[in-house]
């Protein structure tokens, strides 16, 4: 029986371990940013890259920035959470649901943002998400997949009052 496993262990798991090391995704530009007026609409292209040696249909999705965790980690916001009026993920409109795409392709992936006139002035954060899996399933069963999102930041013209505080200051060394 031992034996059995052994064979199974060094004969299986190379192969399988090869046929998921070739998975991947890459979105062009990583990040957007834009200087835009209120009631402004301006279209975007983003490119999808399949880094995998199959064709892959990705599946797109738009979420809000919300936070910034370990200084430049973005936290995005819950899938299950619908955006407000304000929250810039709602002014994205994707032009398709999911892209197909050859392996070792690339393809084109265009969105409109529609800044609303009423939009608060100062940045707004959201991202484009790419996903193997499609929204319903995502979010029941048991599946390993992963999401890939680049950075949208617009600063809405207009007066706004920006400021900072520090939370926490320390040093190594009592004197320096």
């Amino acid at each position: 029986l031992s034996l059995l496993l052994a064979v199974m262990v060094v004969g299986v798991l190379p192969s399988f371990a090869g046929a998921q090391g070739s998975a991947g995704v890459t979105l062009k530009p990583a990040t957007i940013e834009e200087k835009i007026d209120p009631g402004t609409t301006k279209t975007f292209v983003t490119s999808v890259k399949n880094e995998s040696n199959v064709e892959q249909t990705y599946y797109l999705g738009r979420r809000d920035i919300i936070g910034v965790r370990d200084g430049s980690v973005p936290i995005y916001a819950p899938e299950n959470v619908e955006p407000t009026p304000l929250d810039m993920s709602s002014w994205i409109t994707l032009a398709n649901q999911s892209v197909t795409v050859p392996p070792g392709g690339e393809a084109p992936v265009s969105f409109v943002i529609s800044v609303p006139p009423d939009a608060p002035p100062c940045n707004h954060f959201a991202g484009i998400f790419i996903s193997m899996e499609p929204p319903e399933l995502s979010e029941s069963g048991a599946a390993i997949g992963y999401e890939v999102a680049n950075i949208i930041s617009l600063r809405v013209s207009g007066q706004c009052v920006e400021s900072a505080k520090i939370r926490q200051f320390s040093t190594d060394n009592y004197i320096y």
